[in-house]
């Protein structure tokens, strides 16, 4: 039944209400990491010591296609939904340069690096009124910054993001929680059952 709850709620998706401007992706940039950011949904992985996966691909869209593939073996409906998002949502993407994106202030996040030279950066907003049918502006530099899983990665928590937003969710908080596990080799150990055991715990508003 939760299942069937989350799939529904994905395949309405419902207009965004208000002026809100949200959905936005963020990333850990430190000083001494040389032209390197880092997705903050895979940050908070590591500082909590929970692995990764290992990407043996270059390609961002190869690594996306092959955890979605993973994720399709525990929740094959979810995981067809999440991928034709994930299509779409790249053809809405619109890169800019020499800019500096509002911080959404929608992260809850409960730590950063202590060491000096480290913040948080908004990589990626989600636009309320589209340009050209680009309702995703993304910060190029720091895009360029991101290592092909930390594209892929980025890709999916928006996905995985506006998909909770629509079940009545208002930080990114929990959609981090599963885009970590989408990427990570827990996911390949888990049943369907402990799949939807771990979103049910979530506690995602409107979920059973």
């Amino acid at each position: 039944m939760g299942s069937l709850i989350l799939l529904i709620a994905v395949s309405v998706l419902p207009a965004w209400a208000g002026n809100r401007v949200g959905n936005g992706g963020d990333v850990v940039v430190c000083e001494k990491d040389h032209k390197r950011a880092r997705l903050l949904d895979f940050y908070e992985m590591e500082s909590s010591d929970k692995a990764l996966v290992r990407f043996k691909s270059e390609s961002a869209d190869t690594i996306l296609h092959e955890r979605i593939d993973q994720l399709r073996k525990v929740a094959p409906k979810l995981a067809e939904q999440y991928s034709k998002r994930a299509e779409s949502l790249q053809k809405e993407m619109q890169f800019k340069t020499g800019i500096a994106l509002t911080d959404v202030q929608d992260s809850e996040h409960a730590y950063l690096p202590d060491e000096s030279g480290c913040s948080l950066r908004q990589i990626v907003i989600r636009q309320n009124v589209p340009v050209a049918d680009k309702q995703f502006l993304v910060d190029q530099k720091l895009w360029n910054e991101l290592s092909p899983g930390g594209r892929a990665g980025l890709i999916m928590h928006e996905v995985v993001y506006e998909h909770f937003y629509k079940l009545g969710e208002t930080t990114s908080a929990k959609a981090r929680r599963l885009n970590g596990l989408i990427f990570s080799p827990d996911l390949a150990a888990m049943s369907p059952g402990k799949f939807w055991l771990f979103v049910k715990n979530l506690e995602v508003p409107l979920y059973p």
